[in-house]
């Protein structure tokens, strides 16, 4: 059956072609709570088991992460709480130099990352802003650059932002660097590297086109 509002679902294919599928899915989890509503699933690898970042409610709170217990995601874990990880415009997440990541924040603020203590997200560090000013209104991104951790948001008015942290624990970070010119409410799509170089990749709201930035 179909996951209702308050429960996380998992379904493995049995094939590695994808052309089986079991019957019925894996109980990941269930919400409680006034607002039990589960959101804004991402799935990723953590230490070679599936694991789920969610929302627990729809007022965009602490992010949540659970792990399964077993490769195949035949079982689950307890949900961890990700601390000062309310996230207003979205949240993205990576692995940074063997550690699982996130990259939230507020309306009015620069993007905030937390990463995680171990590899398997059991417990997380401190919230940590990224720039000491910033007010974005669309999801910030975030990418791994020679081993530490990098950001791309759009700030209030137009500025294409991208800010890298000093060290792999992205404890401490360097001067803000505007790469170009947009719309507040264009949208950052993608931040990846290639060739140990950034690219990012951003909707632009006003023209309706993708607009790829790399640096020279």
């Amino acid at each position: 059956t179909a996951p209702s509002r308050d429960e996380l679902k998992f379904i493995r294919s049995t094939s590695i072609s994808g052309d089986i599928w079991p019957t019925t899915e894996v109980l990941i989890t269930s919400g409680t709570g006034p607002d039990p509503e589960l959101a804004d699933a991402v799935p990723l690898l953590l230490s070679g088991f599936p694991a789920v970042f969610y929302t627990l409610d729809s007022e965009f709170d602490n992010l949540r992460v659970v792990r399964a217990t077993a490769a195949d995601g035949s079982t689950w874990g307890t949900p961890v709480e990700i601390p000062n990880s309310r996230h207003d415009d979205g949240y993205d997440v990576k692995i940074i130099a063997g550690k699982p990541a996130v990259l939230v924040g507020g309306f009015f603020e620069a993007p905030r990352f937390i990463r995680a203590n171990d590899a398997e997200g059991t417990s997380w560090g401190s919230s940590v802003l990224t720039a000491t000013e910033g007010r974005h209104f669309e999801r910030s991104l975030l990418a791994e650059l020679d081993g530490r951790p990098c950001v791309f948001f759009i700030q209030q008015g137009g500025e294409y932002r991208f800010i890298r942290a000093n060290n792999a624990e992205g404890t401490s970070w360097g001067e803000v660097q505007v790469i170009g010119y947009g719309d507040t409410f264009d949208i950052p799509e993608q931040l990846v590297t290639i060739n140990n170089k950034p690219l990012v990749i951003v909707s632009d709201t006003r023209a309706g086109n993708l607009l790829a930035i790399v640096q020279e």
